[in-house]
């Protein structure tokens, strides 16, 4: 009896492109704003005490998404994963805050500065 012991050298090449929106789901191309971008949203961001997205936040996301390792794999010897262009586009957003002059209940609702739709 015969025994071989080998290994299995593999290269695997993905190539993806992804739009996602800010809680990091996927989203349309059509959703896309097509008002022109802020000059400068990180003084927007400061102005109005707004979050900056997570630089990070995005590539791990996409790398959760596209690199899928075989379940019987021993070790990884080379791996690379590589970013050839990233774009963060803030959108504005307008908040309007309604109250009930009986009761003083106030309820807010959010709309997308560019297309005007109710954001929900």
């Amino acid at each position: 009896m015969l025994e071989l012991i080998g290994e299995e050298r593999l290269a695997k090449k993905v190539e993806a492109s992804y739009i996602l929106d800010r809680h990091g789901a996927r989203t349309s191309l059509d959703e896309l704003p097509s008002a022109p971008s802020e000059k400068r949203p990180k003084k927007i961001l400061t102005k109005f005490g707004l979050e900056e997205i997570a630089s990070a936040h995005d590539l791990l996301i996409i790398r959760k998404k596209l690199c899928k390792r075989p379940n019987d794999c021993n070790r990884i010897v080379t791996e690379l994963f590589e970013v050839s262009e990233r774009i963060i586009i803030y959108t504005p957003r307008f908040k309007i805050r309604f109250k009930n002059l009986k009761t003083g209940e106030e309820k807010t609702t959010d709309f997308d500065g560019v297309t005007a739709k109710r954001i929900k």
